[in-house]
């Protein structure tokens, strides 16, 4: 992330989290989908229209906030009208999934890759604080909302099965926990975009803490769960697009009643320690796949 220049009073929380708070308490995010990175030139554009949305709800979820405004921004290269089509369909129907108004933006053709980039504001309800990575104590328990390693499958494996497939191009940010669970049972917390290996560091970096995590404990579906490389799709897969969060032990129960009103799976994976840096306990972490600033694959 590029800063142009140092944090002040007119923005509490800025660079280095997964949204911007300002000062009025609204939170603001930007994402942006690259044809040849993020997604191939055949891509379904009807999930293309779900996946750019939903990536930023992850991000204000991630803040303790609910998403409610957005701003597309699209370069594309000599789009058909049935593309459009398909891809205004998949946009509108996540926009009423998680009560997004599209409220403008700008549309121009492109000699290149096409690209997406939408920019989503949301709100802090109550006006409560916002979550950030900072906040995590030694002590703490470390949860994870849903499952992880779905996704991984869809761009890893020569042959990804339908369900990776469908949970690459189909995130499901668990909106519904954020509704429910009290904003001050949380310490600190983070969208897990780009595998739970590579985001607890960020989140130990932030909070000047170390963690240890139980690599048996990892929640998984039944499609990963046999999977022979399970615990790379879990730790390095990324596009989860779910929740890890640092609670106090006492407020583990509150939170989990949240995670069963809202019919959210909520794990615990290991704790906050002393010291700077995450440790899988049972396991090593497995080797990088994927680099933002290359094309896929490692």
């Amino acid at each position: 992330m590029l800063r142009a220049r140092p944090p002040g009073p007119d923005l509490p929380v800025d660079a280095g989290d997964d949204a911007a708070v300002l000062a009025d308490g609204r939170v603001v995010t930007v994402d942006s989908m690259v044809e040849g990175v993020h997604f191939l030139a055949d891509a379904d554009p009807e999930a293309l229209g779900h996946k750019v949305l939903a990536v930023s709800v992850s991000d204000v979820l991630a803040m303790g906030a609910l998403p409610d405004t957005a701003f597309l921004a699209l370069s594309l290269r000599a789009p058909s009208p049935s593309w459009l089509d398909a891809f205004a369909t998949g946009l509108a129907a996540a926009c009423r999934r998680w009560g997004v108004h599209l409220a403008g933006g700008d549309t121009t053709g492109s000699p290149g890759p096409s690209f997406l980039s939408l920019t989503l504001l949301g709100t802090l309800p109550g006006g409560r604080r916002p979550w950030t990575r900072r906040g995590a104590r030694p002590g703490d328990r470390l949860l994870v909302t849903g499952t992880l390693g779905d996704a991984g499958g869809g761009w890893i494996h020569a042959e990804p099965s339908a369900h990776a497939l469908e949970a690459l191009a189909r995130p499901e940010p668990p909106l519904a926990f954020v509704t429910a669970v009290a904003n001050d049972r949380v310490h600190a917390a983070m969208d897990l975009s780009d595998g739970l290996a590579v985001d607890l560091e960020r989140l130990c970096q932030a909070s000047g803490c170390g963690a240890r995590v139980v690599a048996d404990r990892l929640p998984a579906s039944a499609h990963v769960a046999e999977a022979p490389d399970r615990l790379l799709l879990q730790t390095r897969g990324g596009e989860d697009y779910q929740l890890l969060l640092a609670v106090a032990p006492d407020d583990v129960p509150s939170v989990r009643d949240a995670a069963d009103r809202s019919g959210t799976l909520l794990t615990d994976i290991g704790a906050i320690v002393a010291g700077a840096s995450a440790e899988l306990v049972g396991a090593s972490w497995p080797e990088a796949r994927f680099h933002h600033f290359g094309t896929g694959a490692s």
